[in-house]
């Protein structure tokens, strides 16, 4: 089975055409969405929708799809008093924004984490916390050993990634990926994976390219990619919309 693998599409719908156009050159048979699939963009009927269409042609359907924290706070399960200014104010925007179907959409989603199959979970966060952000080696070995399956795919921090953990020796390993990196991960019960395929709509480490990930879980090859979308246009959306100007103006960058 082949999995596209995006996480934090954020309401930037160009970016996630983009991504759909260049993953149909690889193949996939299964989506899997790692949450935070609004919040920030000013195109958050767009994604839904779009959304919505990817999971219709899935065998897994809503299996395979787990919320994020602005789905929360942009769906009105929780307040978000936790954002910060910026996130704050683009959240409720979008919550007003948000068509009355697209809503309830996203707040009958699934918490993760989710176990997909034997093999395979996803989370927006990590598997110990939906909420909980995978940044450093002690949140990575904790998530290790709080998930049952082989591969974890989670989101969150908007920076691509693979931890890998040696279950009998220790040995941990942490790869960041390139625009193109290609791995052959070992298929061996003993390895266990976290996997996180980056950003597709606001980038974090320094690559504004919109990222996602094509996995073959037949034969373990796991590909990270990148490619460019039009930035320029969400820029002026944004600040046609009055949204934070910070979050055009990070989408150059990539941070």
């Amino acid at each position: 089975m082949k999995y596209l693998i995006i996480s934090d599409i954020h309401g930037n719908y160009i970016a996630l055409k983009e991504v759909l156009k260049e993953a149909e050159k690889y193949g996939w048979d299964e989506v899997l969405i790692l949450g935070d699939i609004v919040g920030y963009y000013p195109y958050p009927n767009e994604v839904v929708k779009e959304v919505r269409k990817l999971l219709n042609g899935n065998k897994l359907y809503k299996d395979a799809i787990i919320r994020g924290n602005h789905d929360k706070v942009c769906s009105g399960i929780e307040e978000g008093y936790t954002f910060n200014n910026n996130a704050y104010r683009s959240a409720m925007w979008t919550k007003e924004f948000l068509r009355p179907k697209n809503r309830k959409f996203l707040y009958e989603l699934p918490k993760g984490p989710k176990r997909i199959n034997d093999l395979i979970t996803i989370c927006h966060g990590s598997p110990m916390d939906e909420d909980y952000y995978i940044l450093y080696e002690q949140d990575a070995f904790a998530s290790f050993y709080s998930v049952e399956t082989q591969f974890c795919f989670f989101g969150h921090t908007h920076i691509p990634g693979l931890f890998e953990l040696d279950t009998q020796s220790g040995n941990f390993s942490y790869f960041i990926p390139k625009d193109t990196s290609l791995f052959k991960l070992n298929m061996d019960e003993k390895y266990k994976y976290l996997i996180n395929p980056g950003s597709v709509g606001q980038p974090r480490d320094y690559n504004p390219k919109a990222a996602f990930v094509i996995f073959d879980s037949d034969s373990g090859v796991l590909l990270f990619k990148r490619t460019k979308y039009n930035i320029d246009s969400v820029m002026r959306k944004v600040q046609k919309d009055n949204l934070p100007i910070f979050l055009a103006e990070r989408l150059k960058s990539g941070v």
